[in-house]
């Protein structure tokens, strides 16, 4: 898996085989170098585009990626606010879903399978008012014994609300964490990190940006609850999920 360092945004790929998983797409402008990097890490067909939400700064690229590989499955959790309450690029991102030929709207307690890598979506139980963030899938991707779970852009409103649900209850400890909201303040809770103990976690967002990420607190408990704590503005972060890696 590679957290893409697309600048102030989030793009994860999983490659495996020629194939690629994508989610998220990053910000509008980094696009073309999104497909390039995608392919430079041995990506040939793109399978499935998974879209936590549809801010510009997750679905930017999704215009091009879809000129790049226009047989690629989808998979969103339908939102779609009312257009006043959303931004143009937003709006036009979910008519570009409206229109392509494979597109799955998802929520929690949904399954999908990938090159033999199990998806399991978390959240959300229902789309909730027009709040995109609150709104955003939470799922896991298990391969091999190891378990990446990626956050989108929800609060700990949401993760605490997981925890009561169950559903970061794993035998297996958690290997990757892409952390919620590019490690702004009211994410990443004390009693969440402690549940879930990541190995990695990953910080995605642009060094220096003009919101603040990542807050300082957060940082300090991302780094007390996991093992290594990686920030993309770093560069690409590229972690091994398989047997025995």
């Amino acid at each position: 898996m590679v957290a893409l360092d697309v600048g102030e945004g989030q793009a994860i790929l999983f490659a495996k085989d020629g194939h690629g998983l994508l989610v998220d797409a990053g910000p509008p402008h980094r696009a073309a170098q999104l497909v390039r990097d995608i392919r430079s890490y041995g990506v040939e067909k793109l399978d499935l585009l998974i879209l936590t939400h549809l801010h510009p700064d997750h679905a930017g690229g999704l215009f091009r990626v879809v000129e790049e590989w226009p047989g690629v499955r989808i998979i969103e959790n339908g939102h779609r606010p009312p257009a006043r309450r959303i931004s143009d690029l937003t709006r036009w991102a979910g008519q570009v879903l409206e229109k392509h030929d494979r597109v799955d709207g998802v929520g929690a307690g949904e399954q999908a399978v990938w090159q033999g890598a199990e998806l399991e979506f978390l959240w959300p139980e229902e789309i909730t008012g027009p709040n995109l963030n609150r709104n955003s899938l939470v799922f896991t991707l298990s391969h091999a014994g190891k378990r990446v779970l990626i956050m989108g852009d929800v609060g700990s409103e949401v993760e605490k609300a997981l925890m009561r649900q169950g559903a970061l209850d794993w035998e297996n400890g958690l290997h990757v964490l892409i952390a919620g909201h590019h490690g702004s303040k009211n994410t990443s809770c004390t009693d969440f990190l402690h549940q879930v103990s990541p190995e990695h976690s990953i910080i995605c967002i642009d060094k220096n940006n003009i919101r603040g990420y990542p807050d300082s607190n957060t940082v300090n408990r991302l780094e007390r609850y996991s093992d290594y704590v990686h920030r993309s503005w770093n560069g690409d972060v590229v972690i091994s999920v398989g047997s025995g890696q």
